[in-house]
């Protein structure tokens, strides 16, 4: 993560220089005013939280607001030149997924449509239904249990998936076991 004010303003200052070149600055520039916001944000938390423990709420969304459109920015910066448009937004904010897809995720992943069954997840579950997206969209979809653990809390995980999406509809319908044990996947509906 950024640690200075200096490395935003080179950051912004590449990616419009590089935008300009295929007359993307129009859509990059928007995000990045969206990004200093945040980060002017979470540094004004940080600062709170040092002195007051009850602003780490606001820290904390600041954090994964901003990690959030930094992975929307990077995704968007992979794409082919040719295709290079706004990312795409549906009303829930979803991204990296075109519009009318069978499947659309809200930036936090608290909300998806996953071929036509939409699912609403909390804090916690959210980053495990993240990580196994992007496995599934990048063609690996089996992601070992430990690591989906781990992305809800590196210092204290859940001890078990299972328990942490117990009674919740995704789980043996959307999120599935995967094809080794220890493993789960996120399941593509037969065509």
């Amino acid at each position: 993560m950024c640690s200075n004010r200096g490395y935003m303003d080179a950051t912004r200052s590449w990616a419009v220089d590089e935008s300009r070149r295929d007359g993307t600055a129009a859509v990059l520039c928007p995000k990045l005013d969206q990004a200093e916001a945040i980060y002017e944000r979470l540094i004004s938390a940080a600062k709170s939280v040092a002195q007051d423990a009850g602003e780490r709420a606001d820290f904390d969304s600041a954090r994964v607001e901003l990690g959030s459109l930094a992975c929307e920015l990077m995704d968007w910066m992979k794409q082919p030149r040719s295709s290079k448009t706004a990312p795409a937004q549906s009303d829930d904010e979803a991204e990296g997924t075109p519009a009318g897809s069978d499947v659309v995720h809200s930036i936090d992943f608290r909300s998806v449509r996953w071929f036509g069954t939409i699912y609403s997840f909390t804090t916690n579950q959210a980053p495990v239904v993240r990580l196994l997206y992007e496995h599934w969209q990048a063609g690996k979809p089996d992601v070992g249990d430990e690591t989906l653990l781990f992305s809800v809390d590196p210092e204290a995980p859940p001890a078990r998936l299972s328990t942490l999406f117990r009674d919740h509809p995704a789980w043996g319908t959307m999120i599935v076991g995967g094809g080794s044990k220890g493993t789960h996947r996120l399941s593509t509906p037969e065509a």
